[in-house]
């Protein structure tokens, strides 16, 4: 029996983003910004924050480029229905040229009731450099807490009302990092070391950042390469493929599987997240080099043995729902327009639509081309694409259809010979 390794990685698609949150917020002291928002919503009101004091408020910032700030909308609307007596959730987007109208469009489409208003010197003076940011102030005008997505709870906002700590993981960086420097040199990310060459496997903790490479290969600041953050899946496509995850653009989407599969169901690598750091002195540090040096330091560590082999694994195919009905482009000049909301593309090729299915749900298995059109066409789907059925319920009206399949793919095999011994 085989079990799927799902590897959570940070994506803003997110790109990957991996910045830290920067803001002049501090916890226990008075908010002070001084931008006066326009809030539209229940009640469209003229204000500065300093205005709503004498209810708790939780502020969520946004932009328009943020897919998991338009996935939490449900989540938001929903908590705010259920604790409206005693909190308000405000909104405020990050104004640009089209965040209003994909917000007004997910408004419309969730029947969303939450107080929203859109300004760009906010974040700005607050330098807001990590989204979605939810700012939690009681009715005094206290911040009580600066969190992500993970702390935004009922279980949590229960503690809020009832003016207890907020129960958070985000932890203040206690540790330095510098990607550019080795880890553990001159105190970057731990005690100072003396060594000639050494690899460093250890657990991530959230003292540190997340740093997560896109390609294994030698930094150009020194003979080494490190990933602080990573997960076991990462790790291992690092180790096998040289790079930790892929797009649907590159020449391994389709062709090899996203994540490992483990071949022993006792076994189990829990959600750890791990460091690695490689380093030789006086040698040319090539990727194959750090692959083959990987590859043992993992079978090592983890005590597994790993193989690469081609089987038939999961997969969408997209295919019409009447074969040949879908006619070619009727112009030759492409032409886009995507928001959260829905898309139109005029003569586009069909893997232009996948691009797009991997982009809002890169998590799936792989989206596979089985269509046999090889040329430019023109479609447009209405559909919140954050949310993949009604994405493949849009596609469906277009004349195309999302089937579960199966294809030849290479995949790394994972046979532990220590029980658990991932987890330790």
């Amino acid at each position: 029996m085989m079990r799927y390794f799902i590897a959570l990685f940070f994506i803003t698609l997110h790109g990957y983003a991996l910045s830290q949150r920067e803001n002049t917020l501090v916890v226990n002291k008075i908010f002070t910004d001084p931008v006066v928002l326009r809030l539209e919503g229940n009640t469209s009101q003229t204000v500065s924050i300093k205005d709503l004091r004498g209810k708790k408020i939780i502020l969520d910032l946004f932009t328009s480029s943020c897919v998991v700030c338009f996935k939490m909308l449900p989540k938001l609307d929903s908590l705010q229905r259920k604790f409206k007596d005693h909190l308000r959730f405000i909104l405020i987007g990050k104004e640009d040229a089209s965040i209003r109208s994909i917000y007004n469009r997910f408004e419309k489409k969730l029947g969303l009731q939450l107080d929203k208003g859109f300004d760009s010197a906010f974040f700005n003076h607050m330098r807001i450099t990590y989204v979605p940011t939810y700012i939690w102030i009681d009715e005094k005008g206290l911040v009580k807490a600066v969190t992500g997505v993970e702390e935004l709870r009922e279980d949590n906002i229960i503690r809020f009302l009832d003016n207890k700590e907020i129960q958070s993981k985000v932890l203040t960086q206690a540790v330095a990092f510098d990607p550019r420097q080795l880890l553990l040199v001159n105190g970057n990310g731990g005690d100072e070391n003396d060594y000639v060459s050494r690899t460093v496997i250890s657990k991530w903790n959230p003292t540190l950042p997340f740093y997560i490479p896109p390609l294994l290969q030698s930094s150009r600041d020194g003979p080494f390469f490190q990933t602080l953050g990573a997960s076991l899946p990462e790790l291992y496509n690092y180790a096998y493929f040289g790079l930790p995850h892929w797009n649907s653009k590159h020449n391994n989407y389709g062709h090899v599987f996203p994540s490992p599969l483990l071949e022993d169901s006792l076994a189990t690598t829990g959600n750890e997240k791990y460091c690695y750091s490689y380093f030789r002195s006086g040698m040319d540090t090539t990727a194959l080099s750090i692959q083959w040096i990987m590859q043992n330091e993992l079978k090592s560590y983890f005590g597994c043995e790993a193989r690469v082999v081609t089987r038939l694994m999961p997969c969408w195919e997209l295919v019409q729902t009447k074969p040949g009905s879908i006619g070619k482009a009727n112009v030759s000049v492409t032409s886009e327009k995507v928001s959260y909301a829905g898309f139109e593309f005029t003569s586009v090729p069909v893997s232009r639509i996948i691009e797009e299915l991997w982009r809002y749900h890169p998590f799936q298995p792989p989206y596979i081309d089985k269509t046999g059109i090889n040329y430019p066409i023109d479609i447009s789907a209405e559909a919140i694409l954050t949310d993949f059925e009604d994405f493949r319920r849009g596609l469906q009206a277009a004349g195309f259809a999302l089937q579960r399949g199966l294809a030849p793919m290479k995949v790394i095999i994972l046979e532990f010979k220590i029980k658990n011994v991932a987890a330790k």
